[in-house]
């Protein structure tokens, strides 16, 4: 129990601050697990955030990487954001840079 709890408040603190933030299109996951979807409303290529991102020692995953046939169609650039092993400090760190990288 007490460790549902403690991932449930990581859960609630996660999302309260990815919703606060304006390059978000949508997300997806959100009522299960430990990670999330967020679909990106940005010019910049899923691949290049990925790649800004852990310049910036962020370590995060496009959704991209684990698709084993490409689209034929452009798709919205989604990223995969787990938040089991962040302190809420951390996440609004990474908050923080990702919105740094995404402004630019």
């Amino acid at each position: 129990n007490r460790m549902r709890n403690n991932y449930k408040n990581k859960h609630d603190a996660f999302m309260r601050l990815l919703k606060q933030e304006n390059w978000i299109h949508r997300i997806y996951g959100d009522n299960a697990g430990l990670h999330v979807l967020a679909e990106l409303d940005t010019k910049w290529k899923e691949e290049e955030v990925v790649e800004q991102a852990r310049k910036q020692h962020i370590e995060i995953h496009g959704l991209g990487e684990y698709v084993i046939q490409k689209p034929k169609e452009k798709r919205i650039p989604t990223l995969v954001l787990g938040y089991g092993n962040l302190t809420e400090e951390e996440m609004e760190q990474g908050f923080a840079i990702l919105r740094e990288i995404l402004d630019k």
